[in-house]
């Protein structure tokens, strides 16, 4: 009796502890509708970073100085040091993180004005590995990198093979960090909101995090159910083999 007591105990621990419940397997459930957070780094998505990598084209120049120009930098692409600084023709080192791409761009025009080098140089700046973060309940999940350095959330959704019948549409969190803030918002892929330019247009080093429904969460909890059951019968053909020797 004591032996079959203890077999069904054991037996139901294990079916029981096998299922899931949808908190266990979303992510970012500590995150409120909005939420912050300071970081203790800067980093903003309006500002160039030490991980930037930049293109940097130069306009406007006569046939000599675009020569030279070319010769220095072949593609116009110029990965930041340590220091974060760039070696730039003309110019020498430039501290290029904190500024906006605006302001890098308005530095280097007239440093070669106040130079003479040119008279009216036309600087194009752009980040060439600005990406954006795409996990959860979406065919594709993963950093995407956008070489045109805008892109919304409907084109980042189909770059990521869209939602997958398992999404929670109503519970979209956007993580972003500007001026030092990480912040955190959550909105509804069936409410207007989501055209409101904060969530519509994304910004670089976004993350978008698409939560499970019910549905995940239950196809989980059965799927470890069936290995609990299986690891149950095992358990069960073992004590009994155990006591019958």
């Amino acid at each position: 009796m004591k032996f079959s007591n203890l077999s069904i105990s054991i037996f139901l621990i294990i079916i029981f502890s096998s299922c899931f419940s949808n908190k266990e397997i979303s992510s970012f459930q500590q995150v409120k509708k909005e939420d912050q957070t300071k970081i203790n780094y800067l980093v903003d998505s309006n500002l160039i970073d030490k991980s930037d990598i930049l293109q940097i084209l130069l306009g406007n120049l006569d046939e000599q100085t675009q020569i030279q120009v070319n010769t220095f930098n072949t593609n116009g692409s110029y990965k930041i040091d340590n220091q974060g600084m760039i070696d730039f023709p003309f110019i020498g080192k430039i501290k290029v993180i904190e500024l906006t791409k605006e302001a890098l761009k308005t530095k280097i025009e007239t440093s070669l004005i106040e130079k003479k080098i040119a008279k009216n140089p036309l600087a194009i700046v752009k980040v060439m590995n600005f990406h954006v973060t795409i996990l959860g309940e979406v065919n594709k999940p993963g950093l995407v990198n956008i070489p045109e350095e805008q892109i919304t959330l409907p084109e980042l959704l189909g770059l990521s093979g869209d939602l997958t019948v398992f999404a929670k549409r109503n519970n979209i969190l956007l993580i972003r960090e500007q001026n030092g803030v990480r912040t955190f918002k959550r909105f509804s892929l069936n409410d207007s909101v989501m055209f409101n330019p904060y969530y519509f247009n994304l910004q670089n080093r976004d993350i978008i995090y698409v939560e499970p429904n019910a549905i995940r969460a239950f196809n989980a909890s059965q799927s470890r159910s069936i290995l609990g059951f299986a690891t149950g019968i095992l358990t069960l053909t073992v004590l009994i083999l155990s006591f019958n020797r």
